[in-house]
């Protein structure tokens, strides 16, 4: 009997754990938002190493604008701008965790890791089943309901995308839809070229 309790009580955390909003030390994932802009990002908190590349799109073709890095050793976050004739850099002290780790955020605003899903939704971006997060906030001065929706797919707890739809609170009539998607979703060792300098930092100006 006890071995059966035993058994029951170890299948009901992993039932837990897989219901809740996965959120790594370590992980690479890319988003874009409406088609046209994008950003990677290369997080490892265990070695606290992160890089942000920002991208646009020019002639169908992906562009680099710019990138944030932030190396323990140094303890200066680089920032650098390349949309910028010439390319410039700044250097800041301290860590940039707190507003550079896009993914440990957004699991923050959606009620943080522990977060059980609110529910299951059938979409086709997550070839079926997908766990749903969703967050709303009504502004009756504005005559507005903004509701936003983590989306994770339900096999491999792999992140879909990010919704957010604007209501008149008046009409219920649908004014805004946005999607932000995500790829390239990675919790393998990140290799250390993501961490490069893309230029000469001490040319970088210190704030």
């Amino acid at each position: 009997m006890m071995n059966i309790s035993i058994v029951l009580l170890i299948l009901s955390l992993i039932n837990l754990t897989c219901s809740q909003i996965p959120n790594p030390k370590r992980y690479q994932l890319t988003t874009t938002r409406d088609g046209y802009f994008q950003e990677h990002y290369s997080i490892d908190r265990n070695l606290d190493k992160a890089s942000r590349k920002g991208y646009s799109y020019e002639n169908n073709e992906s562009k680099l604008i710019s990138q944030d890095i932030y190396i323990p050793n140094h303890d200066i976050t680089y920032s650098f701008k390349f949309y910028k004739s010439p390319a410039s850099c700044t250097a800041t002290k301290g860590s940039p965790f707190d507003y550079i780790d896009h993914w440990s955020n957004l699991v923050e605003t959606f009620g943080g890791e522990n977060k059980k899903y609110d529910e299951i939704i059938f979409d086709t971006d997550c070839d079926g089943e997908c766990l749903t997060w969703s967050r709303e906030y009504n502004n009756p001065a504005a005559e507005i309901i903004l509701k936003n929706t983590l989306y994770i797919k339900k096999n491999n707890m792999t992140p879909i995308k990010h919704t957010s739809k604007i209501y008149n609170s008046k009409t219920g009539q649908l004014t805004m839809d946005l999607t932000n998607r995500f790829t390239n979703w990675n919790l393998n060792e990140i290799q250390d070229s993501e961490y490069d300098f893309p230029m000469d930092v001490n040319t970088c100006f210190n704030q």
